[in-house]
């Protein structure tokens, strides 16, 4: 369930559209439509008078927020916004709206309260909207008080005036800050219409903090989880409730276990899909959320160096025996750094030595390892014998023979003749 109420000057709620046209992320549309002359009711405390308001768009001026007016003398200004159900003029009822889904667009009214303790009329504001946190741009309203008979009049302490139509979408969050506040002083002109054409340092209000319009509690939230554990990290994203009371919350992870913290992080002690349940609660409303979480078992990568080979031999890094004992479904690439940037050609025919890179990745979760290899190629053994090519007879003297070889590693070596196999060997 939610709604926007109140709008006062601490952080909360989370948002909408405010004030002008805009979009919002995730594809919906926040829409606050103001007309060039746009004539509305307002509210005085409780009472209905038969005055109007005339709020056009106006430029904003151009201040420095790293050293804003200083605004000594701030008797006029905003200090709250509403939103209203459009039907009744009232903040819309929570309960009403639980059980709508999140990113529902809702047709309202927004109204502004003043609180004033001096004299002045023709109100000019300026603020920069956000909405969930991103932010809109900048825009102003020229706010001018009107009685019965069309004369300008002065703004009094308490009036509520609605300034805009607005759609909300439920859940959102819409705040206004950096909000500049100044107006005409004294004692109204009937006729003049105009608001100031420049900003002041004294008949001023500057709130850099500005407004979060309070809205019903909403419960909300998003979820993380990770390769390497079966870890899930909750973010809470509730927004709305009276900034005046803290919320409280409530997790149901959905394996029996619990917990009050606002962002938790909560271990599984299985893999599978859990229902979990964020309750959201203020000033004794409460509204829920469940999504549905998958958690999944670690992944393993294990890596078995194949045999040393011989040239012209090649090792083949593709075969099932190097990644025996690694997680079921696995896909494997291979690649020549641990950063994976460099692929490996032909790893199924690898010619040269060296550690190379096997990366197991989990299709279902994206989750992946990287892990070496080493590869042992060996140069083909070189044997010379002497003496070579002799011819001796039969009765001849014995011929001493010797070998010579070459290569890595230690050499055997086995003599053969025509006529008897070997008959003698060494290394």
């Amino acid at each position: 369930m939610d709604t926007l109420s109140n709008c006062q000057l601490n952080a909360h709620p989370q948002a909408s559209g405010f004030f002008a046209r805009v979009a919002r992320k995730f594809d919906f549309r926040i829409m606050l439509i103001f007309p060039l002359i746009f004539l509305l009711g307002f509210f005085n405390s409780s009472e209905l008078i038969g005055q109007t308001a005339v709020v056009n768009p106006a430029t904003p001026f151009n201040i420095d927020l790293n050293n804003p007016p200083s605004c000594p003398q701030n008797n006029l200004r905003i200090i709250a916004v509403d939103f209203r159900d459009p039907l009744t003029g009232l903040p819309f009822d929570p309960i009403e709206l639980d059980g709508t889904p999140l990113g529902t667009p809702i047709d309202g009214d927004i109204f502004v309260t003043f609180a004033v303790s001096g004299q002045g009329y023709n109100f000019h504001v300026q603020y920069d909207l956000l909405i969930n946190d991103v932010s809109q741009g900048q825009q102003g309203l020229c706010i001018v008080v009107e009685d019965g008979n069309g004369n300008t009049i002065n703004i009094t302490n308490g009036l509520q005036i609605k300034v805009a139509d607005f759609t909300w979408n439920y859940g959102d969050k819409v705040e206004i800050k950096n909000v500049y506040q100044t107006w005409v002083t004294g004692n109204a002109k009937p006729n003049d219409k105009s608001c100031p054409s420049s900003a002041g340092n004294s008949q001023c209000d500057f709130q850099g903090e500005g407004f979060v319009v309070e809205t019903p509690i909403v419960a909300n939230f998003e979820f993380e989880t990770f390769c390497d554990n079966r870890n899930v990290a909750f973010t809470n994203l509730s927004t709305g409730g009276d900034p005046e009371v803290v919320s409280t919350y409530l997790w149901d992870f959905g394996d029996g276990n619990t917990s009050t913290q606002i962002n938790p992080t909560h271990t599984y002690a299985a893999a599978g899909t859990y229902d979990v349940t964020l309750t959201s609660s203020n000033s004794g409303i409460s509204d829920e959320e469940t999504f549905a979480v998958t958690v999944f078992d670690p992944i393993a990568l294990t890596i078995n160096s194949p045999p040393a080979v011989c040239l012209p031999g090649t090792v083949d890094l593709t075969a099932a025996f190097v990644t025996n004992g690694s997680s079921v479904g696995l896909t494997y690439t291979y690649w020549l750094d641990d950063q994976a940037t460099q692929p490996l050609n032909n790893p199924d025919a690898v010619v040269v030595g060296g550690t190379y890179y096997i990366k197991g990745t989990n299709p279902i979760t994206n989750c992946e390892l990287i892990k070496p290899v080493v590869v042992t190629i060996t140069p083909a053994t070189a044997i010379t014998t002497q003496p070579e090519g002799d011819t001796y007879c039969i009765d001849s003297e014995a011929a001493a023979l010797t070998v010579a070889g070459s290569g890595t590693g230690t050499i055997t070596y086995q003599w053969f003749s025509n006529e008897e196999n070997s008959n003698t060997g060494g290394t």
